[in-house]
């Protein structure tokens, strides 16, 4: 599912339009920097790297911290129950 979708279905609209200022912000400055190391590869790398690390891995934690949680409990009550 999109980060887009999960945020948009969660309500939280204002954290969103705040993902996307940031994501841009980053990705403008990466881009240039890498643009004069890599040419016309450093933009698209820019825009890449701004997006996995701005929404990516944050939406990963949302989408992975429940699974996590219910393992884990899972693996206790197993562990208790031996």
């Amino acid at each position: 599912m999109p980060p887009v979708m999960t945020l948009n279905g969660i309500g939280v609209l204002g954290f969103q339009a705040i993902l996307g200022i940031a994501t841009a912000v980053e990705s403008v400055l990466v881009s240039i920097a890498l643009a004069s190391v890599l040419g016309v590869a450093g933009p698209v790398l820019g825009s890449f790297i701004a997006h996995v690390t701005i929404v990516l891995i944050p939406t990963l934690d949302v989408h992975c911290s429940p699974l996590a949680r219910a393992w884990a409990t899972a693996h206790q009550l197993q562990r208790g129950a031996a």
